[in-house]
């Protein structure tokens, strides 16, 4: 199985320049444990970007967290992990993270391996995809190790209505207050 490393990228004039690999967002020491920890009685709870970012004692301005999604293959998948809501009760937490596609399943430029290609890449010139992921970490604001649930074919968690309402809720919130978008789904 792989597992989809965590970086911390520092953003320069036209480029993301890779600072800091294995960035810890689960772990009881993580952003996401200390973000539901802070109301351990309010299951629901979120961390803007910036938020995130700030946690690793960087300018949020100049930084970003980018997951590698398939650091194994020859093309490159990375994504910048831009918000995160979670809910956590009964000992576990579902996870909605919003990110954004940087390269989707790319080819590096001939000549320049994925590897070389991840260290120094070009900014977008308009904002890529927009997408949302659902993961699981093993604990809630008060229990459980916070480690993520196994990747893989079945690193899916479950949501109840209510957990899935509320994910919706928030998402469709941020996206019409912050993004000036609109919601997502429809009736029709």
């Amino acid at each position: 199985m792989e597992s989809m490393p965590f970086f911390l990228y520092r953003i320069e004039e036209d480029h993301f320049v890779h600072v800091r690999s294995n960035v810890v967002l689960a772990g009881l020491n993580g952003p996401f444990c200390c973000a539901a920890r802070r109301v351990p009685t309010a299951p629901e709870w979120e961390l803007s970007e910036n938020a995130l970012v700030s946690s690793y004692g960087v300018d949020p301005e100049n930084h970003a967290v980018i997951i590698d999604l398939a650091p194994r293959r020859k093309t490159v998948s990375l994504y910048r992990l831009k918000h995160v809501w979670g809910h956590s009760a009964n000992e576990w937490t579902q996870l909605a993270l919003e990110l954004e596609g940087l390269c989707v399943d790319d080819d590096p430029p001939l000549g320049v391996t994925p590897a070389e290609f991840k260290h120094r890449f070009p900014v977008l010139r308009e904002r890529g995809d927009r997408i949302y992921e659902f993961l699981y970490v093993n604990g809630d604001g008060q229990t459980g190790s916070w480690s993520f649930g196994r990747v893989g074919g079945v690193n899916a968690p479950l949501l109840w209505e209510d957990v899935f309402d509320s994910f919706l809720k928030r998402i469709n919130r941020k996206r019409r207050d912050i993004d000036g978008v609109p919601p997502l789904g429809s009736l029709d």
